[in-house]
């Protein structure tokens, strides 16, 4: 039988047969097989033509709607791993084909690699010319970054790409920490993985690899936990954090990590993604990172341009609840600190500041930041905002400010308690998770200031701190300082040069000195057994007998209206008729009478020196003429009527006359409470204390509210 050589040998078979020089039984052979190949090479061409059409159609189309995605900030396409191999879902003409052929490549064996199946797998099938590629290209100030790592529907992910090109990390990738730098100028690529899971010296390599890189180099790094978390350090943690990461302090065996960032940043990038998510209500598996990265971030994400998008994206549920933050005027300034030195030095500007905040509350973090701002010489690079769930929003917040973030998963509270018993839980959970690393993030400190992101703060705020330092320094008795006096109301609060000692710890915006925590470290509150942190500050047990120091005058202010437990009511009574300082310059007085015995002899020699209220002696209902009107500048003792050295039942009841604090008695020392009235200095004295035993004058009556 003739075999075929090609398309003379059809001519030649023809001709022969047209010319009758073959057999006949050979001619009708050569015919037919003619005009069978002919038949077969026909549709062959034909099935290629459609082919060829469908694939052109369906890549216009997969364009288009690549392009349209882009539009909408999605810049890469879908991707899903088999094994090492990729394909694109735009030219997948038969998926059970494409399966049968790709599945002899498929490594099970590799937990980042494996798919769990040929038919979990067979739902997609990307080209490797779409993996790394944008429809839109990144203009010339950015670079394409896209990283993918985590555990989807359809199997294991890992994808690191850069500048449109897939990135090698060898043998040894997905084994540790992947990281990639590069040359903001010539986009030049190094790769290297640490086997911080295996490995207890990699945890060093790291620290010493991203010591070692130039400032504005970019850095991409990815990790599978299980693969990264076992051994790395709490120092390589750092590190990464020092490098622009406001998670990797929450990655664990159960997580997996993506991060874009540049050598330098001193704020939190905003190319970071965990997995499982740390947004709540979220369940997404897979980390992924996909944009285009500027080789400037700090310029990017600090512009004008970003404080618009800001004010547009968060305000436009609730216009006017960023007020003049948003106004046409504000909007087109750059945020920075007040101008000018701190009138309290190094001291006052060398404080860390730990801010905790809840992720949805954007607007709070927006006045307290600006508020922190009015300090003069402000340090940006100690302030770091801890959020209790991610927010992209808030994120971008930060990121304006150009202040730190680091994020956490959202508490889910396992107590049966009461609802207000599980609200503390979350509160609670919060700081416990907090204080240790912001300790951990400034080692040399000695005291750090603590503040809710529900609180204003004056222009004074870190100048007030700073000139008590001293005391707190030689005073073992003094466990913190407060800016916050629950007594601070508008009528009541009037001299801003004055601080007070209390056995009532405030809380809110304060001072932590190391020596306290270190008493607290090991015993401090977990969630959830329905603890509120602060009450448990305030227990004997912790307490000590040790006290706080807090001004008449507030440097803070609670602008929190709304929150896990404040109603609307509580704040409009207790929280806005405060006041605020707004002096950036108060020179504190009588700053040597503060410590303990000190503070004992001037206490003393007040109560002694003080005119008796004109309504001293016996019982009576409160009246507005409790203070004479023609009083100024005076100072008025009060004694009132105890059973015993401890009680504060007549107390609370003259605070409700004079119109403070009443839930409970606050910012007492050792019962007797200082505040102002019509601007003459107040003392409530019981008449069972020692000041009341040894002061009250011989056939004095104790004042009893009726």
């Amino acid at each position: 039988m003739m075999g075929y050589n090609g398309v003379s040998d059809i001519h030649k078979h023809r001709r022969a047969a047209l010319r009758g020089s073959l057999p006949r039984g050979r001619e009708k052979r050569s015919a037919a097989w003619f005009l069978c190949r002919r038949d077969r090479v026909f549709k062959l061409a034909i099935a290629l033509i459609l082919m060829m059409f469908i694939s052109v159609n369906v890549y216009l189309l997969k364009g288009e709607a690549l392009r349209r995605e882009a539009q909408r900030g999605n810049a890469f396409t879908p991707l899903i791993h088999l094994g090492d191999t990729t394909r694109s879902t735009a030219l997948s003409l038969d998926a059970e084909h494409v399966v049968q052929h790709l599945g002899r490549e498929l490594r099970e064996s590799d937990p980042l690699h494996g798919v769990g199946g040929v038919g979990a797998a067979a739902r997609i099938s990307p080209p490797a010319t779409a993996l790394c590629s944008r429809p839109v290209p990144c203009d010339k100030d950015s670079v394409a970054v896209h990283v993918s790592i985590g555990r989807a529907a359809q199997g294991s992910q890992l994808l690191v790409c850069f500048d449109g090109k897939e990135v090698d990390f060898g043998e040894d990738r997905g084994k540790g920490i992947m990281l990639m730098s590069a040359d903001p100028a010539t986009l030049s690529v190094r790769t290297r993985v640490f086997s911080t899971g295996t490995s207890k010296s990699a945890s060093d390599d790291l620290i010493d690899y991203l010591g070692n890189l130039p400032k504005d180099t970019i850095v991409v790094m990815a990790a599978d936990g299980a693969r990264a978390a076992p051994l790395l350090s709490d120092a390589a943690r750092h590190a990464i954090y020092s490098t622009g990461s406001g998670m990797v302090h929450v990655v664990d065996d159960d997580h997996a990590w993506a991060m874009a960032t540049v050598k330098g940043l001193a704020l939190s990038t905003p190319y970071e993604a965990v997995a499982p998510s740390l947004a709540a209500n979220s369940k997404e598996n897979v980390a992924q990172v996909s944009t285009c990265v500027p080789k400037n971030i700090y310029l990017a994400v600090t512009n004008i341009q970003q404080r618009k998008v800001v004010c547009r994206t968060q305000g436009s549920t609730e216009p006017n609840k960023y007020g003049n933050f948003c106004s046409d005027t504000a909007i087109a300034e750059y945020l920075l600190p007040a101008k000018g030195p701190n009138p309290g030095g190094s001291v006052a500007v060398g404080l860390p500041v730990t801010i905790l905040a809840r992720h949805n509350r954007p607007d709070y973090l927006q006045q307290c930041l600006s508020s922190l701002f009015t300090n003069p010489g402000l340090n940006l690079s100690q302030v770091t905002v801890y959020v209790d769930s991610y927010s992209p929003d808030v994120h971008a917040l930060l990121n304006l400010f150009a202040v730190r973030a680091r994020f956490f998963p959202k508490t889910v509270t396992t107590s049966t308690m009461k609802e207000v018993h599980r609200k503390a839980d979350m509160i609670t959970a919060h700081y416990a998770r907090v204080l240790p690393l912001a300790w951990a993030s400034f080692p040399t400190a000695v005291h750090m200031v603590v503040l809710e992101e529900d609180h204003t703060v004056a222009p004074d705020f870190l100048y007030f701190f700073a000139q008590l330092i001293p005391t707190v320094d030689k005073d073992p008795s003094v466990m913190a300082v407060s800016a916050y006096n629950d007594n601070g109301f508008k009528h009541e609060a009037q001299d801003a040069g004055i601080v007070y000692r209390s056995d009532f710890f405030p809380g809110r915006a304060w001072l932590l000195p190391l020596r306290s925590w270190e008493g607290w470290r090991l015993s401090f509150p977990q969630c959830c057994g329905g603890w509120s942190w602060d009450l448990w500050l305030r227990d004997p047990p912790q307490r000590k007998d040790r006290e706080t120091l807090i001004p008449d005058v507030p440097r803070a202010h609670h602008i929190g209206e709304r929150g896990m437990q404040v109603s609307d009511y509580y704040w409009k009574v207790y929280f806005q008729p405060a006041v605020l300082n707004a002096n950036p310059r108060v020179k504190l007085r009588e700053l040597d009478t503060l410590t303990k015995d000190a503070y004992e002899e001037h206490l003393h020699r007040l109560i002694r020196s003080a005119l008796q209220l004109p309504v001293a002696g016996g019982s009576r209902a409160c009246g507005a003429d409790m203070v004479p009107n023609s009083a100024f500048g005076m100072r008025y003792v009060l004694f009132y009527e105890q059973r015993d050295a401890t009680d504060s039942s007549q107390l609370q009841k003259l605070a409700k006359c004079f119109k403070i604090w009443d839930l409970g008695v606050r910012g007492a020392h050792n019962g007797v409470l200082r505040f102002h009235s019509k601007f003459n200095h107040i003392l409530l004295v019981g008449a069972k204390t020692t000041y009341g035993k040894a002061l009250m004058p011989t056939g004095t009556v104790p004042f009893t509210v009726t």
